[in-house]
């Protein structure tokens, strides 16, 4: 990394939507979340962020967490539309815990298409025998299984799944036909302490050839960026780091 770029490796910019709003978003306690204060934008809007990431960062996906449909609420999706339209690919985590909303995520389309993700989250997947069914019905291609930790320890609202060592949890998703892993240790977001995921993703990069494997949360730098990619990321969200400038677009274009 002599010229200062980044290994390969994709860059979500994150997007947590909340009551409307881009947040931000610390250590998964999200009653305290506050509309985000950037240095790219202004604005709190979720079209005015994605505009930002595309625009003064040059970024083409995005990960989006709905909060307010990750506890229990229909998705958003006319702000999910605007974010699309920006010209970001959008990995989605809206609460997929059931067929009906894996229908309704894998039938939307914005002016630029489908959807490029659907994440089911561990913290609300309410059955593992589940997870086939809605991989199905999402698609391979599309379907990610977002492996939610909380200081490390699977973060499952399956009291089976919950008491299962991450190991066993990413098996039982590639049983099940998983082969894009989002690994995310609510603790460390927003906490500017680096991310907690790097031997994690190691091991499971060792385990199996996943089609994507994804990991976040903490990232301060092109160091940590770079730290993901090594251990078998193919990609890395960012989301505080993007709004400080502790990286930038001449390190993100590489």
């Amino acid at each position: 990394m002599t010229d200062g770029r980044l290994p390969p490796c994709r860059i979500y910019g994150v997007l947590d939507l909340q009551a409307g709003d881009i947040v931000h978003a610390t250590g998964g306690r999200r009653a305290t979340y506050q509309p985000v204060r950037s240095r790219i934008v202004a604005s709190a809007a979720p079209r005015d962020v994605a505009q930002a990431f595309v625009q003064q960062l040059g970024l083409r996906a995005a990960y989006v967490a709905d909060l307010d449909a990750l506890a229990g609420h229909p998705p958003n999706l006319a702000a999910l539309a605007t974010i699309a339209d920006a010209g970001l690919d959008v990995l989605i985590d809206a609460g997929c815990a059931d067929a009906e909303r894996a229908r309704a995520l894998t039938g939307f389309r914005s002016s630029c298409g489908p959807l490029a993700g659907i994440a089911v989250a561990l913290e609300t997947l309410p059955d593992a025998a589940l997870l086939a069914e809605l991989v199905q019905t999402i698609g391979a291609e599309r379907a990610v299984l977002s492996l939610d930790l909380l200081d490390g320890r699977p973060l499952a609202r399956c009291q089976r799944l919950a008491g299962c060592r991450v190991e066993q949890i990413a098996e039982l998703a590639w049983q099940a036909g998983v082969r894009r892993l989002l690994v995310l240790d609510l603790a460390a977001v927003g906490s500017g302490a680096g991310p907690m995921t790097v031997e994690t993703c190691r091991r499971l990069s060792q385990r199996h050839a996943w089609d994507e494997l994804i990991s976040g949360g903490g990232v301060r730098h092109a160091a940590d960026v770079a730290a993901l990619a090594q251990a078998g990321c193919h990609g890395v969200l960012a989301g505080t780091a993007l709004h400080t400038g502790a990286l930038s677009r001449s390190e993100l274009s590489g």
